[in-house]
């Protein structure tokens, strides 16, 4: 008990400012050359940046708060949610399929169209690394950084497949005959979310590719997938309508978010947007120990080797939780309410202290 009266006062003095802000929906279109954001209700459109042509696809950095867009003759763009500081990430004419983010260790992962490559790159644009080669047309990727995991589907093969974060190991996880086209990843409930072109549908499964269910059937050509699994909302493109659509993670409830006639929409995704001022906290022999995803709504895990034991404090140092985990497993936290924790990790080898926020 005298180490937790110990952490009660830590607790006292080291909360940071935690605040909500506005959620946004970003996208590119592809013959007028604009990069727009609007409420993610579809209010409020406003231009961004301009002469953006052949925008190709349209990514959010939830943790830096900027949005990136791959141009056909431009190579990779980012500008703040406002549109300020405009900057070329990534000089060179190669048309970018998808663009992905790894916030553990602050990188960028992106596919070559037509080369058949995924690489990665500091957010600067710096070190780019080539991770795996001879692959189809992928339009798809996603990144589980705390699992240390890619996906990626491709569209030629019709198949989608897993490997390591360095891009060694490379699974077939799922084979078909359509053509797939994006892809996103629930790391929580480790699903992926993911689309193909021949049936213009939208559907999900397991990381190892079982439990495949339909989700929903499309009534246009199908563009970029994007997802809020804090709010269980789902986004998609259908480019033939003109339509940017929003539905429940379970398909239902469809409706339009964007509509512009004759728009070529070129990419969209949506920010789960959040501010927080980061503050230093005590780590006692702490391994590379790894929390994802914080903050978090409902639950989150930890990347450890060894079961522990997990206690979490308020923002007035009362005790609130105190569970059993079993090694990477789940850490159910639905039941407290949002603000900003404190929480020990209490293992054989690692012993941890440190913030937790519930969004």
């Amino acid at each position: 008990m005298k180490r937790f009266k110990y952490l009660v006062i830590v607790v006292f003095f080291l909360i940071p400012f935690f605040s909500l802000s506005q959620d946004y929906i970003f996208w590119g279109d592809y013959v007028n050359g604009n990069v727009y954001r609007s409420d993610i209700s579809g209010d409020n459109i406003i231009i961004i940046a301009t002469e953006q042509y052949e925008v190709r696809t349209v990514s959010v950095d939830n943790k830096n708060f900027r949005v990136y867009w791959a141009v056909n003759a431009l190579g990779v763009m980012s500008a703040n949610f406002d549109g300020s500081d405009l900057t070329q990430i990534l000089n060179y004419d190669v048309n970018i399929g998808r663009i992905e983010f790894d916030y553990l260790n602050d990188r960028i992962y992106f596919t070559e169209n037509f080369l058949g490559t995924i690489k990665s790159c500091n957010l600067d644009g710096t070190d780019i690394q080539t991770l795996v080669t001879g692959t189809g047309l992928v339009q798809g990727l996603g990144v589980d950084s705390g699992r240390e995991y890619i996906f990626w589907g491709d569209q030629d093969s019709g198949n989608i497949y897993r490997s390591n974060i360095d891009g060694g190991e490379i699974v077939t996880i799922f084979e078909t005959s359509t053509s797939i086209y994006d892809i996103e990843l629930d790391v929580k409930l480790m699903k992926v979310y993911f689309s193909d072109r021949t049936y213009d549908k939208v559907s999900v499964m397991d990381y190892d590719g079982t439990n495949v269910q339909d989700l929903v059937n499309s009534d246009g050509v199908m563009g970029a997938l994007s997802t809020d699994f804090d709010n269980e909302k789902m986004y998609w493109i259908e480019r033939e309508n003109g339509l940017i659509l929003e539905a429940n993670l379970d398909g239902t409830e469809i409706t339009p978010v964007i509509y512009d006639s004759g728009s070529q929409f070129g990419g969209q995704d949506v920010s789960q947007n959040y501010v927080i001022s980061d503050v230093e906290m005590p780590e006692l022999g702490c391994d590379e120990l790894r929390i994802f995803p914080n903050p978090c709504k409902d639950f989150f895990y930890i990347d450890m080797e060894e079961d522990a034991i997990i206690s979490i404090y308020n923002a007035i140092g009362q005790f609130v939780l105190i569970m059993a985990v079993e090694a990477g497993g789940i850490v159910d936290v639905s039941e407290l309410e949002s603000g900003i924790y404190v929480m020990m990790i209490l293992g054989n080898k690692n012993s941890v202290v440190t913030k937790l926020t519930i969004k």
